[in-house]
């Protein structure tokens, strides 16, 4: 109501004025005060009754105009009061054409680059099980550390899938009861050879009966992508995976996160001070973790162990509730 009569002030301060003015003309005639009254007060009173009809006038297309809003449909807009509100519509609907046009390029552009990358990872795994079938017959140290290479290159190749996955409209999840241990194991078998070259000691300590509601899928993944940066960032020690509970841990004894970085490595491209002394930290792999998560509706975080190195973990209490 404030917003209003502040919109309407000058209309009501000429009103006052114009009054005043007959008032101060018949008082001139030497008419009677009584007789100035009486249509003074009609006046007041039909004015009164135009502002009040005006004023609901503007709050019913103010509601229109808040319940389009969210559908940017310019088309629904209250009927134009006179040239410029005319004009502003005018605007506002070629406005409105430009950014549909652009939203329809943008999502065949995204449709298009979506489709290229998909095409991209499914060939470029040809290659890498052609070369893993050639060295899974040789059995030397230099073999190792080949399939440890291809470990770490199929592994970038799910990023670009998931990276992919993640910005469209739509994700492939599969919720369903899931055997924690056995995901956990999944991923530590594909960085096997990593694990030997570097000569890192895993130890396992996840309940047998860990059970909880996920997509085994992404699960997956953020658990390939602890492992990962773990054996990235340790060149001697252990890597731990073990749960408290519903939450999951990957512990590494290797150079750890500085204390004023923590909160900024689930950022895209954020390597920090540490991460820049590894040459292929892209800054992406904790991010896709977050956005996994978030499909997911669980919780990831870092811990600094007393004993130096990283622990991360993912929270599966909440999706354990909702099943509940």
């Amino acid at each position: 109501m404030f917003k209003y009569l502040k919109s309407r002030l000058l209309f009501i301060i000429l009103f006052v004025i114009f009054t005043a003015i007959n008032v101060f003309y018949l008082a001139l005639m030497d008419v009677d005060i009584e007789i100035a009254i009486y249509p003074v007060t009609i006046c007041s009173i039909i004015g009164l009754i135009a502002l009040v009809i005006d004023y609901l006038r503007i709050q019913s297309n103010a509601r229109t105009l808040k319940r389009i809003s969210d559908f940017v449909d310019a088309a629904s807009l209250p009927s134009p009061d006179g040239s410029m509100e005319e004009e502003y519509q005018r605007i506002i609907n070629d406005l409105s054409d430009i950014y549909k046009n652009d939203i329809i390029s943008f999502r065949e552009s995204e449709s298009d680059q979506s489709d290229y990358l998909n095409m991209w990872v499914h060939q470029i795994k040809n290659p890498i099980a052609s070369m893993r079938l050639e060295l899974e017959h040789i059995d030397s140290d230099e073999a190792r550390r080949l399939k440890g290479e291809l470990n770490r290159i199929e592994h970038y190749v799910e990023m670009v899938l998931v990276y992919s996955r993640l910005g469209s409209d739509t994700t492939d999840l599969l919720f369903e009861k899931v055997k924690v241990r056995q995901v956990a194991s999944s991923s530590v078998k594909k960085f096997k050879e990593n694990f030997i070259s570097k000569g890192i000691h895993l130890d396992m300590a996840i309940d047998d009966d860990l059970e909880v509601l996920t997509d085994r899928k992404w699960l997956g993944f953020i658990l390939d992508q602890y492992i990962s940066n773990a054996l990235k960032y340790t060149s001697e020690g252990r890597i731990r995976i073990y749960n408290e509970g519903f939450r999951v841990y990957v512990e590494d004894t290797g150079i750890g996160i500085r204390p004023e970085d923590i909160n900024r490595v689930w950022e895209k491209g954020f390597t920090g001070f540490n991460g820049r002394t590894v040459n292929n930290s892209s800054g992406l792999g904790l991010y896709l973790v977050r956005k996994a998560a978030d499909s997911l509706k669980n919780d990831v975080g870092i811990e600094s162990p007393e004993e130096g190195g990283s622990r991360f973990f993912i929270d599966l209490t909440k999706k354990e509730d909702i099943y509940d």
